[in-house]
Formats: C-alpha cells, structure tokens, sequence
C-alpha cells in the first residue's frame, strides 16, 4: 500500500489545504509574496496536514477547523524550513535556491517568524484557547530545539564536559541574581 491509496480517500481535503496555503502566504509585500509562494509552489508530500486530516476519521471534529489546523501544521513545517536552511547554511530546497541564499540572515529569520505569526493567527480563528496554548508550547519545543542543535546537541550540559557545566548550571541557578547594574 503506498501513499497515494492512503491519502485517495482525503484529496479533497488536501486540495483544499492547498488553495489556503496559498491564500495564507500572499502578502502585500511582494518580495517576500514571492518567496512564500514559491516555498508553498514548490510542493511536499503534505504529510503533516493529511495526518490531521485523516485524525479527524478517528474523532469526529469540525471538518472546517480541521482543514485550518491542517493549513497551520504546514505554515509552522514550512517556517522550520526557512529558519534551518539559514542555520544549515543549506542553498538549495528541493532544486531552488532557499531564501537564506538570497536574502541577509535577518530577512530570512522573520520570513521565518513571519509564517509562524501567520499560522499563530490562523490557529487563533479556531476560538479555542486549548489548541492555542498547545501550539503556542509546540512553538516554543521547535524553538528550543533549535536552540539546543546551535549548541551543539539535544543534551545540555554537553557530554564531554559534563562535570563542569552541570556544577556550573547549579551554581547559576542557587546564587541569587544581581541587578543589571551591579553585574561587571
């Protein structure tokens, strides 16, 4: 079974992901529509909103909600992708050049940030604050995911020196702060 017979019985729906993909990432500025629509353009097996999608067979939902949740899993999936192209130094996503090899690191970090505040409000138009406070964490694990990736892995205190930045971590933690102004 490959995975076109699991997703034939859910096109219509991906379909429709489609065409609010590519609402969600048009923009007044046209630099930046561009980019957007070229990512979206660009394809993917959409695996995280037919997922979605196909959750909602198990659990019966709102089909409409669940079509804007599915938008949102791809915008936040596609936001990854700008933001680790720029950190991996990456110049080409599948065969086109990323934004990262065009535009500064700067720009490229809030084209980024600027799909994840578009799939924030996006999630927001569902009106339930339980999505929003597992989005807003889902948001916060990627980011400190990639946090930690720039520090050189998962586990913090490094392993190689474990001793010392694990007695480090503790003092930090058990001395009291100093105000901004006594610190040297």
């Amino acid at each position: 079974m490959g995975i076109n017979s699991i997703l034939s019985p859910i096109q219509n729906e991906l379909q429709t992901v489609e065409v609010r993909l590519r609402d969600a990432v048009r923009v007044d500025f046209e630099p930046l529509s561009n980019v957007f629509e070229s990512l979206i353009g660009s394809g993917g097996k959409r695996i995280r909103p037919a997922l979605a999608i196909l959750a909602t067979r198990f659990y019966p939902t709102d089909p409409d909600k669940a079509l804007t949740l599915a938008v949102t899993l791809e915008l936040v999936h596609a936001a990854t992708l700008i933001h680790d192209d720029l950190i991996d130094r990456s110049p080409l996503r599948r065969g086109s050049p990323t934004i990262s090899s065009r535009w500064s690191g700067t720009a490229t970090v809030l084209a980024g940030d600027f799909l994840l505040a578009r799939a924030a409000d996006i999630a927001a138009t569902i009106g339930n604050f339980r999505v929003m406070s597992i989005f807003a964490k889902t948001l916060m694990d990627i980011c400190e995911g990639e946090i930690r990736q720039d520090f050189g892995g998962a586990h913090w205190p490094p392993i190689a020196n474990s001793t010392t930045a694990t007695s480090t971590v503790r003092r930090r933690r058990s001395s009291p702060r100093r105000p901004k102004a006594a610190r040297s």
